[in-house]
C-alpha cells in the first residue's frame, strides 16, 4: 500500500476561468495474481526458476477527510461546484496510480511474494542446503 500526498490544480472553461488547489491523501493497493506463478527446477544446475506474474492495482481510494482546498479563484458567472472537485480528482487517479508505480508500488509487491515463495520453498532441507532460487518477473 501506498500513502500518496497528491496535488492537483485548475481547470479552465472558455473565457470564464477558474482554478482551485486539491491536497488529498489516499491508498493505492496492488496485488498480483498467484494462481500465474509457475516454477521449475534444474536439478543439473541446482536451481529453481519462479516465474512471478505481472502486479496490477486493485484498488485506488481517496481518503475524503484528508481534502485540504486553497487557492480557489472562481467567478461569478462559472463558480466551482462539487462535481469540479470530483472530476479533478477522479481524472488525476491514473496520474496519482503511476506515480505510486515509479515510487516502487510494484516492486514492493514483487518483493513480498519473493520472500515469501523463497520461505516456503527453503522449508525443504534439500533446496535449502543445495539449491539457488531465480525469480523473472513476467511482463504482458
Amino acid at each position: 500500500r501506498v500513502l500518496p500526498s497528491t496535488i492537483v490544480g485548475a481547470i479552465s472553461n472558455s473565457i470564464f476561468s477558474k482554478s482551485f488547489t486539491i491536497s488529498y491523501d489516499g491508498v493505492i493497493t496492488a496485488t498480483l495474481d498467484s494462481s500465474l506463478i509457475t516454477l521449475s527446477v534444474d536439478n543439473d544446475a541446482k536451481t529453481v526458476t519462479v516465474i512471478i506474474p505481472e502486479a496490477y492495482i486493485i484498488s485506488h481510494e481517496i481518503d475524503e477527510s484528508s481534502f485540504v482546498i486553497s487557492g480557489k479563484n472562481d467567478n461569478i458567472f462559472n463558480p466551482i461546484s462539487n462535481s469540479d472537485y470530483t472530476d479533478i480528482c477522479l481524472s488525476n487517479n491514473s496520474k496519482m496510480e503511476e506515480k505510486a508505480i515509479s515510487n516502487g508500488l510494484y516492486d514492493k509487491v514483487y518483493e513480498n511474494a519473493e520472500s515469501e515463495i523463497s520461505d516456503f520453498l527453503y522449508e525443504d532441507e534439500l533446496i535449502a542446503e543445495s539449491y539457488s532460487i531465480n525469480f523473472i518477473i513476467s511482463r504482458i
